[in-house]
């Protein structure tokens, strides 16, 4: 899908560790991946459950002032299951 949400990831150092536990830290650091969104759907406050259309890069949704909804991700565990960096 081509939804994409913006993020800023931060990366610090281990506080009070040795310099090995530090380099074996960095080793087995892996880079932190989005998750590759399955679907996306609108839950309008009827129960109605509305896809977002894949391909659109600005999806357009209306709705009433004060209404309520819900959006529901589904997302692939395949991007969370990964190797360390460095790991084959």
């Amino acid at each position: 899908m081509s939804h994409a949400v913006g993020v800023t990831r931060l990366s610090c150092a281990l506080g009070g560790a040795t310099q090995e536990q530090s380099a074996e830290l960095t080793r087995r650091r892996r880079a932190n991946e989005n998750p590759k969104l399955e679907s996306l759907k609108v839950v309008r406050e009827v129960g109605e459950e509305e896809d977002l259309p894949e391909g659109e890069s600005e999806p357009t949704l209306t709705f009433v002032p004060g209404a309520r909804v819900q959006l529901r991700v589904s997302v692939s565990i395949r991007s969370a299951v990964s190797s360390p960096s460095g790991a084959k």
